[in-house]
């Protein structure tokens, strides 16, 4: 078995997981002007499972982890029953909102039969904005 992870800033799947749709995928860096902020993102995930591995559960967690090592959210938990006639890929999205307090790393670990099988970072950092608005002047018509 074969899994890999994207983080995106939406994701969903289609045609009973065989494909899937993903706008922004990649992402290794969130910018946010201050802090606390809400961050919208998708964590897509791809397993492939050989013809052996077809027809029993796989358990599977998702966990998003910080520098210390500690869950920046509660992991999603579940299992997936392959059918034999199923080829390729099979697709999952997990659409999510966190708010973030400060600037962090995390890192998304997918788990698989107790095995990790893949891992994303996203850095999530503060900017300070490159646009000042200021006030314009209206001429006054005379």
């Amino acid at each position: 078995m074969n899994a890999r992870i994207f983080l995106c800033n939406f994701a969903r799947v289609t045609d009973n997981g065989s494909r899937f749709d993903a706008i922004g995928a990649g992402i290794n860096l969130i910018q946010a002007q201050q802090f606390p902020t809400p961050v919208n993102f998708a964590v897509l995930i791809e397993t492939r499972f050989s013809l052996a591995e077809s027809e029993r559960e796989h358990s599977f967690e998702l966990k998003i982890i910080d520098p210390d090592g500690k869950h920046a959210a509660p992991p999603i938990v579940g299992s997936v029953k392959i059918a034999k006639e199923h080829r390729g890929s099979l697709y999952a999205a997990f659409n999510m909102q966190m708010l973030m307090k400060k600037p962090v790393s995390l890192t998304f670990s997918l788990i698989m039969n107790g095995e990790e099988k893949d891992c994303a970072t996203v850095q999530v950092v503060q900017v300070q904005s490159n646009i000042a608005l200021q006030p314009t002047k209206q001429n006054d018509a005379k």
